[in-house]
């Protein structure tokens, strides 16, 4: 039953500023308003009045309402009190800007000015953004966390202790999409930041399960009863190493995943012949090369001590 009261809600807070557009529409109509420029800039006026009161109607149904059982989303009264403030102000600043750029249009705005205010209205628009996120920053981290456990809780707390960063980004990309009227640019934000997600959540998976199952293998050889002492002492001296490098090797691929998803062709580097081939192939074989020093090194090392000690 919450759906029908909504929108009986909803359709009450649109009357008024329909009927005052209306109002207006007839007036601007009526010898009263003689001029056309006069009676432009009463409608713009008008319009912008009429703007920000179905904005604030929508907002207001949707996760602003005063009482909860007229709110679509469920949200808490803090939130809806917090969220409505900024609906208005964001909305203020729209309409003060399209309604500026209407008035300088009428008393002779050339068409470049007229962009450069919208331009700056943006700006202002997603300022508040970014402001509103900083705000919200750590009230939204404990929403995304939880309070699972494992797998997917450790990624939710990681994905709570960057999701700023990610709406930033998502925002500056817009308003600069926007401001320098990119063709296809939303579709291309949109493609970017989802395969970032992507490769970043897999690069996290990654590293949880491959340095996980690295630390558990030490740990399991350093706790449990063994004839190996010499070896296992040994080997713990490298857990740290090991495990650098396979972070390394991690983030190596992610970025060289994301840049290849992004357009740039870096698996080209790589090809036969090319020179990032040839490095690729040298760091492999000095890898492989020092691996194999350090495992006839720890050895001999064993052998002895294992000699020694009998």
């Amino acid at each position: 039953l919450r759906l029908p009261i909504i929108l009986m809600a909803f359709t009450v807070d649109l009357l008024p500023p329909l009927a005052f557009l209306a109002v207006a529409t007839l007036v601007a109509g009526t010898p009263l308003v003689e001029s056309s420029d006069v009676r432009a800039a009463f409608l713009a006026v008008a319009e912008a009045y009429v703007i920000v009161r179905i904005v604030s109607a929508v907002a207001r149904a949707t996760f602003g309402a005063s009482s909860a059982r007229l709110r679509l989303l469920p949200v808490s009264d803090d939130a809806a009190h917090y969220l409505m403030a900024w609906v208005r102000r964001i909305a203020a600043v729209i309409v003060a800007g399209y309604a500026v750029s209407e008035f300088g249009s009428l008393f002779g705005m050339d068409t470049d000015t007229r962009e450069a205010v919208l331009r700056l209205v943006s700006l202002l628009v997603h300022v508040i953004l970014v402001v509103m996120v900083l705000q919200s920053r750590r009230s939204v981290a404990v929403w995304l966390s939880g309070t699972g456990q494992g797998f997917w809780g450790t990624l939710r707390h990681r994905l709570a202790s960057a999701w700023h960063i990610y709406a930033i980004t998502f925002i500056v990309a817009a308003w600069v999409i926007y401001a320098y009227e990119i063709r296809d640019g939303l579709a291309e934000l949109i493609h970017f930041m989802l395969w970032t997600i992507v490769v970043a959540l897999c690069a996290r998976i990654a590293d949880i399960v491959l340095v996980g199952a690295l630390d558990r293998g030490f740990s399991v050889a350093h706790d449990g009863a063994s004839h190996y002492v010499h070896i296992e002492e040994r080997a713990s001296h490298y857990h740290q190493p090991l495990r650098v490098l396979l972070r390394l090797t991690i983030s190596a691929s992610a970025t060289v995943m994301l840049l290849q998803f992004w357009g740039i062709d870096v698996l080209g580097w790589f090809r036969q012949g090319e020179l990032g081939g040839r490095l690729a192939n040298s760091v492999i074989t000095l890898l492989v090369t020092l691996g194999v020093a350090v495992a006839l090194w720890e050895t001999v090392n064993v052998a002895m001590q294992v000699y020694l000690d009998r």
